[in-house]
């Protein structure tokens, strides 16, 4: 008896078909019969597997006439571009990704009208994209994922580096880019998920200034001015990424659905100008973040912390949460260029923890997650056991069942790191003298050693020690 791939079922067909690329699936199985064409329009409708599903575009290897071709085959065909609801390009990888978003995204024309997720990464924000995406966060997307990296910026700079109209246009687009961060956070937004990388943020962007009344100083100002900017009722789950921690305060006041909400700060904690105004006097426009946004069940901050004072700050940030259900907190502490009395701390225990890094009350508090890398000098055995056993005689974190905090030492770059949930230890080796600041040593990617008699040794076994590894300097001298 043969048996031939009709004769499966499509059970295992969907599963077959989800192990291929969009374009794979297209080219091989579309247009075959009407069973076929039923299950591809399946494996692009349904969400099984977010990470694979829809139109993925970071493919090297495809000629842009390919991925017109086989584009156009989707467009044309009405049953198969219905089922599209997630778009991914990455500019970091097509080559072609400037003709392909002006082709995908032509002013005023929504090429998938059931598009409900849609990732754009090394985007150059032209005025049609800009407009497409206000569309399209209005009226039918659920869920946008925006980077805007430095690759972006540069491109941004480069269109417009010369020429008479040059400035004006440069004006003109970073207005258009202000207010469509504006309405992200506004009305006239039905997202309910966001998630925003805006910390290669620059002078020419400013988009951290597009909630100042000072934003611009042209003629194109007033145009962000006179917008009232009004709240976005449906926004539920936000994952942001900053340059300064005060941009978020601007932020909580539109969004009062937010039940998540994720914070990266790629600078330190609070600009320097603003520690007088927003550290020691208090002086925010709401006291408790409750009285905007009263649904967040979930806060996450991963921060830099290089002053005393951020401290201050923290726990502020801390105490206006204090009604969440979930915490977590990533931070990296470095007070050496400084002298001030926190340095004094010779490491970070359960006393500091308790002191600095939790709300005053905390009323809902079920989990706390903290991973926290602090400069400090030797610490040895003993009080690496004295700063676990801290955990254990403490009543808050007894009373809690918190108590399984977990400490490690790295003597290469002199930090503690201290973690409530564990942690994988960095597999070192004599010849190690740097690599990146990281929280995860499983996942860092850069590493510099000394060339030594024992490096092949090292080098043998170096795919299991350091799986992720894409970039060794070796010093000679």
């Amino acid at each position: 008896m043969i048996n031939t791939l009709e004769s499966l079922a499509n059970e295992i067909l969907l599963n077959i078909l989800s192990n291929l690329t969009w374009f794979e699936i297209i080219e091989s199985f579309w247009s075959i019969n009407k069973r076929f064409n039923s299950l591809v329009c399946s494996i692009f409708s349904i969400n099984y597997d977010r990470n694979k599903t829809g139109i993925i575009i970071n493919e090297i290897d495809l000629s842009l006439n390919k991925y017109q071709s086989i584009l156009l085959s989707i467009i044309s065909n009405s049953n198969l571009s219905i089922s599209i609801q997630r778009i991914y390009i990455d500019g970091r990888k097509s080559v072609f990704f400037d003709l392909i978003s002006k082709w995908i995204f032509q002013e005023n024309l929504i090429r998938f009208i059931n598009l409900k997720s849609l990732i754009l990464t090394r985007c150059f924000l032209s005025e049609i994209l800009i407009n497409n995406l206000s569309l399209l966060i209005q009226y039918q997307l659920d869920e946008l994922i925006l980077t805007i990296d430095k690759d972006s910026l540069e491109m941004f700079y480069n269109k417009y580096d010369s020429g008479k109209n040059a400035r004006d246009q440069v004006q003109k687009l970073r207005v258009m880019y202000q207010e469509f961060i504006r309405q992200l956070f506004s009305s006239k937004c039905q997202l309910t998920s966001l998630r925003l990388d805006i910390s290669q943020d620059n002078s020419l962007y400013q988009i951290h200034k597009c909630f100042s009344s000072s934003s611009s100083s042209d003629i194109y100002s007033n145009q962000i001015d006179n917008q009232l900017v009004t709240n976005c009722m449906t926004l539920r789950r936000l994952h942001i990424h900053v340059i300064h921690g005060y941009f978020i305060e601007h932020i909580i006041e539109h969004v009062p659905a937010l039940e998540i909400l994720s914070v990266v700060i790629e600078d330190s904690l609070a600009l320097e100008q603003l520690y007088h105004i927003k550290t020691k006097n208090f002086s925010s426009t709401i006291v408790n973040w409750y009285d905007k946004i009263p649904k967040l069940k979930c806060f996450t901050l991963y921060s830099h912390i290089l002053v005393d004072l951020e401290f201050v700050y923290l726990k502020w940030i801390l105490n206006s949460v204090n009604y969440v259900e979930k915490l977590k907190l990533r931070l990296h502490v470095n007070l050496t260029y400084q002298e001030d009395s926190m340095k004094r701390h010779y490491f970070i225990d359960a006393n500091f923890i308790n002191e600095y890094c939790l709300p005053d009350i905390s009323k809902n508090l079920i989990i706390f997650n903290f991973y926290i890398r602090f400069k400090c000098q030797l610490l040895s055995d003993n009080n690496i056991q004295i700063i676990e056993n801290s955990f254990k005689i403490h009543r808050f974190f007894i009373d809690h069942h918190w108590i399984k905090v977990k400490c490690f030492f790295d003597s290469i770059m002199s930090y503690q790191h201290i973690s409530s949930t564990g942690m994988i230890k960095p597999k070192f080796f004599n010849s190690i003298k740097n690599y990146s600041h990281i929280f995860d040593w499983y996942h860092m990617k850069c590493l510099e050693v000394d060339l030594c008699p024992s490096i092949d040794l090292v080098l043998e076994q170096f795919d299991i020690l350091f799986p992720h590894i894409t970039s060794i300097q070796f010093n000679m001298g």
